[in-house]
C-alpha cells in the first residue's frame, strides 16, 4: 500500500488506479512504471496505515503462494560448482585450527 501510495503521489493520480505487480507499481492509464527500489525512500516517509484498514489479497489473486518453486541453485550445489564462504581462498591467506584434546582434563604437557 505504501509503495502504491508513493507512486500515485509522485504521478499525481489516485492510488486506486495503480497496482503492484512483478516488483513494480504500474499505472495502466498512462503506462507508467516505477520499481519498488525507486519508491522505497518515498514510501518510508509515509504514515503506516492501521492494520484493520489494509485490505488483504484474495486467495484467487495469489500468483506465487501455493505454487511449486524451481530451485535454480540446486544443480550447482549437487555437482560441487557452488562456492561457499568456507571454500574461499585468498592470496596470502593462512589457515588455523583449534586443537582440543580428546581426553577430558588433558593439557598439552601430558
Amino acid at each position: 500500500m505504501l509503495l502504491i501510495e508513493a507512486a500515485a503521489k509522485q504521478w499525481g493520480v489516485d492510488p486506486s488506479t495503480c497496482r503492484a505487480q512483478h516488483g513494480a507499481v504500474l499505472h495502466s492509464a498512462s503506462s507508467r512504471r516505477l520499481g519498488y527500489g525507486e519508491l522505497a525512500d518515498a514510501a518510508a516517509t509515509l504514515p503506516v496505515p492501521a492494520r484493520d484498514s489494509v485490505p488483504l489479497k484474495q486467495l484467487k489473486d495469489f500468483t506465487l503462494i501455493g505454487t511449486p518453486a524451481k530451485r535454480l541453485d540446486t544443480p550447482d550445489k549437487v555437482d560441487g560448482r557452488a562456492e561457499f564462504g568456507i571454500d574461499t581462498r585468498l592470496e596470502g591467506m593462512t589457515i588455523a585450527a583449534i586443537a582440543i584434546s580428546p581426553v577430558l582434563g588433558a593439557s598439552r604437557n601430558r
